[in-house]
């Protein structure tokens, strides 16, 4: 027993020599930011869209006497308030066909904020004019606690 407390005794000395500090559990759900998944609908002209933060939406072309567009609907589910959902960023490289990159970011409450523990639903939505043989990515990013 004396040896197993003399070798935590080391380790810890290690540890904080290193400036590892104690380790924060991630739900495994929760993400962390990271690329979405992108599935062709069979019914529809379009995609479903996965990611993290408990995403779920579609990107579905749409044509009316307007013009047309693909429309992104969907929206984060979170385990608890007090997250922020920006605007999606889009860019769009005016290659052939076009090349689309969606930005979605996710902000977490301060680790320190009272937050009621209920699942929240963050609803995004943006209409992107591009042709109708355009490529998508869509990523989820987070920022830190607290940031703008």
């Amino acid at each position: 027993m004396r040896h197993f407390l003399v070798l935590a005794a080391i380790a810890a000395a290690i540890a904080a020599a290193l400036g590892a500090g104690p380790c924060e559990p991630v739900a495994p759900d929760a993400g962390n930011g990271g690329e979405a998944t992108l599935e062709p609908l069979a019914d529809q002209e379009g995609w479903g869209v996965s990611g993290p933060h408990g995403f779920n939406g579609t990107l579905l072309w749409t044509e009316d006497e307007a013009g047309a567009v693909w429309p992104l609907e969907g929206a984060f589910t979170i385990p608890t308030a007090g997250y922020a959902v920006a605007a999606p960023e889009i860019s769009v490289m005016k290659s052939l066909p076009e090349q689309v990159r969606i930005v979605l970011t996710v902000t977490p409450p301060p680790p320190d904020a009272m937050v009621a523990q209920v699942i929240t639903n963050v609803p995004v939505a943006a209409e992107i004019a591009v042709s109708r043989n355009a490529l998508f990515s869509v990523e989820v990013m987070e920022t830190a606690p607290g940031a703008p």
